[in-house]
C-alpha cells in the first residue's frame, strides 16, 4: 500500500512521453518563429517599395512644393563647396506653381507624412526582424535543434540589413549614407539638374541600387531562414 502511494505521488517518468511533449513544444515554437519572421519580413518589402516609389514621384516631378518651400543646398550631398551651375530654385518655384495651377501632382505635405511613418515602421520592423533571427539562433543552439550554420548567417545578414537601413546621413553629414532618407534628400536631389553622367549615377546609386541591395540581402536572409527550418524539421523527423 505504502509502495502504491509512493509510485502515485512520483510517477516515473516515461521518457517516450516526455520526448513528444517537447518535440510538440518545438514545433509550436518554431511555428511562431516562422510567422513573425514572414510577416516582418513582408512589411520591411512593402516600406523599401513605398520608398522606393516616393522618390519616383519626386524624381518625375508630380510632387508639388509649397510656395514658401525651405530648400537646402545641395553641395553636401555632391561634396562641392560651391553651388552647382545647374542649381535652379527658380526653374523648381516656376514648376511648381505650375503644378498648383493645374491641380495636378502631390502635396510635398503628404509626401512627408507618408515618408516619416514608412521610415519609423520600417525601421522598427528592422529592429524586430533582427530580433527574431538571434531568438531563432538561441533556440537553435540551447536545443540542439540543428541548422546551426544556417541561422547563424541569417543572424549575421539580418543585422547588416539593419546596419544599412538606418540613416546615418542625419548623424555623419552624408559622409555616411543609409536607405532610410528624409523627405528633404529626394528634393534636394531634383533641384539639381542631373544632365551629367556623374550626377545622374550618383543618384540612381542613392536611391535605387542601394535599396535594391538591401533587398536582396533580405532575401538571402529568408533564405538562409527557410533552410535553417528544414534542417530542424528533419532533425525532429529523426
Amino acid at each position: 500500500m505504502d509502495e502504491d502511494l509512493f509510485d502515485s505521488i512520483n510517477p516515473i517518468a516515461i521518457p517516450r512521453k516526455k520526448d513528444l511533449y517537447i518535440k510538440k513544444d518545438y514545433v509550436r515554437t518554431l511555428q511562431v518563429i516562422c510567422r513573425w519572421r514572414n510577416f516582418f519580413f513582408i512589411v520591411i518589402v512593402f516600406c523599401l517599395l513605398l520608398l522606393q516609389i516616393s522618390f519616383l514621384l519626386v524624381h518625375s516631378r508630380y510632387v508639388v512644393l509649397g510656395e514658401n518651400q525651405d530648400i537646402e543646398s545641395p553641395r553636401n550631398l555632391i561634396g562641392t563647396e560651391k553651388q552647382p551651375d545647374n542649381f535652379s530654385e527658380n526653374g523648381l518655384e516656376t514648376e511648381s506653381k505650375s503644378r498648383r495651377l493645374t491641380g495636378t501632382g502631390i502635396k510635398f505635405e503628404r509626401l512627408c507624412l507618408v515618408i516619416n511613418v514608412t521610415n519609423t515602421i520600417l525601421i522598427f520592423s528592422s529592429v524586430l526582424y533582427c530580433f527574431i533571427m538571434f531568438q531563432s539562433l538561441g533556440a537553435s543552439l540551447g536545443a540542439g535543434l540543428g541548422g546551426t550554420a544556417h541561422i547563424s548567417r541569417a543572424c549575421v545578414y539580418s543585422l547588416i540589413i539593419l546596419i544599412l537601413l538606418l540613416p546615418w546621413q542625419l548623424v555623419f553629414k552624408h559622409t555616411v549614407l543609409g536607405v532610410v532618407y528624409t523627405p528633404r534628400e529626394p528634393v534636394i536631389w531634383r533641384v539639381i539638374n542631373v544632365t551629367d553622367l556623374s550626377r545622374k549615377t550618383l543618384l540612381y546609386l542613392r536611391f535605387t541600387a542601394y535599396p535594391i541591395f538591401v533587398f536582396m540581402l533580405l532575401l538571402l536572409t529568408q533564405l538562409q531562414s527557410l533552410r535553417w527550418k528544414k534542417a530542424v524539421i528533419d532533425r525532429m523527423n529523426q
